[in-house]
């Protein structure tokens, strides 16, 4: 645990109120605004995986993607591996820190569009992996379209964040934003539920047609065993608490049901070449970055089995890693951070693998409960 005295410029994406400020016991450091007389509080913690208190300094993680001004100190848990930072802006404070153009505080496109040969494509392949009712009517194009490209269409990470069919499913999206994947899971024939502690995301998931909490997880009292499935897509290395939130979500699981974790993968070679320049690092928004190693640890650890990790296809975010990487050399950065070559990075990077993972994992299905 880092327990010294720190003071660190930094500067907000967002106005911080007046007075704002708030206290962790004693490991607390304040930190000064860049030009402002606000102050803000840091907070240091033990590991959120498995409590240990004991953890090595990697390096300091900027913010290369929001404007969050900085350098964070990433550290290592000596205990369990699980990589985080610390000390940290408390979940209190931690709002002031997005941007209001961060992406789930946009509205989704509602929009309907008469159906096409891709979209009727993508009903079969549901059918042929998620195991969805067969589309009707069946058109012998997209049956034949879904035959051939479904081996790469199935690995694409937006066709991932599908979750295998039950009828009449109840399934909980926590970390929800503004619904997108709801809405997704709805159209498919699931009753859709929401918990989301940013306001503006849970009120446009709210307008969508979903049942959103407002709040922390677990005071939203959800009764034990509610849901068939749980997703958490690029929400649980935002969420403090994750061993005590992934209990939580082992309670309000049903016997049997499906759990399915998405996250930055921390493991992937462009974390490991680029370190602090990964985009995914995104400090000070991210508490905590996985491995397939950690992240099947945390979630037995709270009692889940068959943890099953996959590696969909894009969102490994290489045009803005090598933006970070290349600011010393300016001819370098304009060709990757602007123009056609960052739009071809762009267009690479929706078939690159391992730039993020996904857990799949089951709650027994009688007699077990979750880990204490």
């Amino acid at each position: 645990m880092i327990k010294k005295s720190a003071r660190i410029n930094l500067k907000a994406t967002q106005a911080l109120p007046a007075g704002s400020s708030h206290f962790i016991e004693s490991n607390v450091h304040r930190v000064v605004l860049a030009d402002s007389s606000m102050s803000v509080i840091l907070e240091s913690v033990n590991c959120g995986v498995c409590g240990s208190d004991r953890s090595t300094p990697l390096f300091e993680a900027r913010d290369y993607l929001y404007g969050n001004e900085g350098q964070w100190p990433v550290v290592r848990c000596l205990n369990c591996q699980v990589v985080f930072m610390n000390p940290r802006i408390p979940p209190t404070e931690i709002g002031w820190f997005y941007p209001k153009t961060y992406y789930t505080n946009t509205n989704q496109i509602a929009t309907q569009r008469p159906k096409t040969w891709k979209q009727g494509v993508r009903d079969v392949a549901l059918r042929l992996y998620f195991g969805y009712p067969p589309p009707s009517p069946r058109g012998i194009i997209a049956e034949i379209g879904a035959r051939i490209l479904g081996p790469v269409i199935s690995r694409l990470a937006s066709f991932r964040r599908h979750i295998r069919y039950v009828p009449l499913g109840k399934v909980l999206d926590a970390g929800c934003g503004n619904g997108v994947n709801l809405s997704t899971y709805q159209r498919l024939g699931w009753k859709t539920f929401g918990n989301e502690v940013g306001e503006d995301s849970a009120r446009l998931a709210r307008a969508a047609g979903h049942e959103i909490f407002t709040g922390e997880l677990r005071d939203a009292a959800y009764p034990t065993a509610s849901f068939d499935a749980i997703t958490l897509w690029d929400a649980l290395e935002h969420i403090h608490n994750p061993a005590d939130t992934l209990l939580e979500l082992f309670r309000i699981c049903r016997p049997g049901g499906l759990l399915y974790v998405y996250v930055p993968n921390y493991g992937s070679v462009y974390a490991r070449i680029f370190r602090d320049k990964w985009f995914m690092f995104t400090a000070p928004l991210h508490y905590y970055h996985y491995t397939s190693e950690t992240l099947s640890g945390l979630l037995c650890r709270a009692g889940f089995e068959s943890v099953e990790i996959q590696y969909p296809l894009g969102a490994v975010g290489l045009q803005p890693t090598l933006s970070a990487a290349t600011r010393e050399s300016a001819w370098l950065h304009a060709l990757v951070a602007q123009g056609p070559g960052a739009g071809l990075l762009r267009v690479v990077d929706r078939f690159l693998p391992r730039g993020h993972l996904l857990a799949i994992a089951q709650r027994p299905k009688e007699g077990r409960s979750g880990a204490s």
